[in-house]
């Protein structure tokens, strides 16, 4: 990122892209003076909640083929949606990880005055408040579905970057690795639940045959936490978190920007057996996201 895109840096830009990075990685940023120039691999206790849409693919396919107002239609739907599930998830207290494509990865962070138990129940009434929000959404007049997976226990807070002017913030740890096998118990409609999850929540909260929530609303101990603020000095540090096709937001007038429809070609990176399950996988992670950073560049490529 050029140093002259910071030259309008404001605490209007600051809040327009905070807007992109997770709470956790704002919270860190306004607290510590570090510099953010190297790898980091902090412990935490989180509940996670994955949601995708059912059938997406197909939706977008249909919509596709409509051409230009068919696309114009589904980028309505999706902002519409996911609107209504950030909205969610900060109402009960939740975080966001990621985003990618229709998928939302949202968690709750145990605290001094908040146990894993209450993150979990969070998490529950989140997703219960996730599917009753997407029903109402009406692509074609029929109602939006969801599939989510909840799961909880030790992870690690992981913060790696291949150059210095990028960082990546993800999630790693047994509960992660769970989200795809606990998924796969849950049909359209449905959240399903580790054992982890279960046994947290007691009886009465999951069907008879299948780890499938199905308790009703729980309430929500306390306000929301309220995230540290930040300003225009905050600016250069939260660039480092901002995916590359979001630097406009720096320059001036960026923030007014974002209605747009590009081609682009896709490249999925899946790099099997990399995991940061302790400190000691931290350097081994470092490195092979830099050097993927590095040649993603190289080719004039961004990041999502």
């Amino acid at each position: 990122m050029r140093q002259g895109a910071f030259l309008q840096a404001n605490d209007r830009t600051s809040a327009t892209l905070s807007a992109y990075v997770p709470g956790y990685i704002r919270d860190r940023i306004a607290e510590t003076d570090e510099g953010f120039d190297g790898p980091s691999c902090s412990p935490l206790t989180v509940a996670v909640l994955f949601a995708d849409i059912s059938g997406f693919t197909l939706l977008t396919e249909r919509y596709e083929r409509q051409g230009r107002l068919g696309i114009e239609r589904l980028t309505e739907i999706l902002n519409d949606y996911f609107t209504r599930t950030i909205g969610r998830v900060i109402e009960c207290g939740g975080d966001i990880e990621s985003i990618s494509g229709d998928g939302l990865v949202a968690f709750w962070q145990v605290r001094p005055e908040f146990d894993l138990a209450s993150c979990v129940r969070h998490a529950a009434e989140c997703g219960r408040r996730l599917h009753e929000t997407v029903r109402a959404i009406l692509p074609d007049g029929a109602p939006l579905r969801l599939r989510a997976a909840l799961v909880c226990g030790d992870a690690f807070a992981v913060e790696v970057g291949g150059t210095a002017e990028r960082r990546h913030f993800v999630l790693s740890g047994p509960p992660l690795v769970e989200i795809t096998e606990t998924l796969g118990h849950a049909d359209p409609g449905e959240t399903a639940m580790s054992p982890a999850v279960a046994a947290l929540l007691g009886a009465g909260t999951s069907a008879a045959d299948r780890p499938i929530y199905v308790g009703g609303a729980l309430p929500l101990s306390g306000p929301v936490q309220p995230r540290a603020p930040l300003h225009a000095g905050h600016v250069k540090t939260l660039m480092r978190f901002v995916p590359r096709h979001l630097a406009r937001l720096a320059e001036p007038g960026g923030h007014e920007l974002f209605a747009e429809f590009r081609r682009i070609s896709t490249c999925f990176l899946r790099l099997r057996g990399l995991v940061c399950n302790s400190p000691e996988d931290l350097d081994r992670v470092q490195q092979a996201i830099g050097r993927a950073d590095v040649i993603i560049r190289r080719y004039g490529g961004g990041d999502q």
